[in-house]
């Protein structure tokens, strides 16, 4: 099948994140609260409601991006500390450029994607820059005709602003584009949302290709591994 772009997700889909990545997260959180403000005992409870109530919760109601601000605030029950918050972003964004690491070969896929289409990234994500820098870093910038990242558009998927503006970015004017991504509610329901054919990767993470709350709604095909786009005629 040929398109006329194609837009990929990054964690889960060209970047694993898993456990150990949401180990050194919070640990680093964790880390740069105690420091700031001292021992939080409670903090595995805090940041459990606070991924519940910013994320979870808000990728199917209002798909607002959560700020650091609004994360320190619902961790504290109340306004953080002046500075803690670019404290924070900092940490976060150092200790996220140490543990993310494509998998061998991605390059190569990329580089082949990009020949034959123009290709973007739509990300969630609450900070922007990390991965910009993260991208920068493993040479990988110059295959994406555009990066689009919640943080920037203040929007997270399955919302329909970031998906326009990558529709806008690309020029596609109704051309046919092909949404990949991990996540059945944000990549498959806000692509088939968006007008985009729609695939569900399960090379890092594997997700159940429905979702009650959104009835009628599949995956228009489920790839194993995202060098399978690589391939086609």
């Amino acid at each position: 099948m040929r398109y006329d772009a194609i837009v990929l997700d990054l964690g889960n889909t060209l970047l694993p994140f898993g456990e150990r990545e949401d180990r050194a997260f919070y640990g680093t959180l964790q880390r740069a609260l105690t420091d700031a403000i001292g021992p939080m005992p409670d903090f595995t409870e805090r940041a459990h409601r606070a991924r519940q109530r910013l994320h979870f919760e808000r990728r199917r109601t209002t798909m607002r991006e959560v700020t650091v601000a609004e994360l320190l605030e619902c961790l504290l029950d109340g306004a953080p500390p002046p500075g803690l918050a670019e404290t924070v972003e900092r940490a976060v964004s150092r200790v996220f450029l140490d543990i993310c690491r494509f998998p061998e070969g991605t390059r190569e896929t990329l580089e082949r994607l990009a020949r034959r289409q123009p290709i973007a990234l739509l990300s969630n994500f609450f900070l922007t820059g990390p991965i910009e820098e993260l991208l920068l870093r493993e040479g990988l910038t110059p295959f994406f005709a555009h990066i689009e990242v919640s943080a920037t558009s203040g929007f997270m998927k399955p919302h329909a602003t970031p998906f326009a503006r990558v529709r806008e970015a690309l020029g596609l004017n109704g051309g046919r584009a092909l949404m990949v991504g991990d996540d059945f509610w944000c990549d498959i329901v806000g692509g088939h949302r968006a007008g985009f054919d729609t695939a569900l990767t399960h090379e890092h993470r594997q997700e159940e290709p429905s979702d009650p709350d959104a009835p009628g709604v599949k995956p228009g095909r489920i790839l194993k591994s995202i060098d399978e786009l690589t391939r086609e005629s």
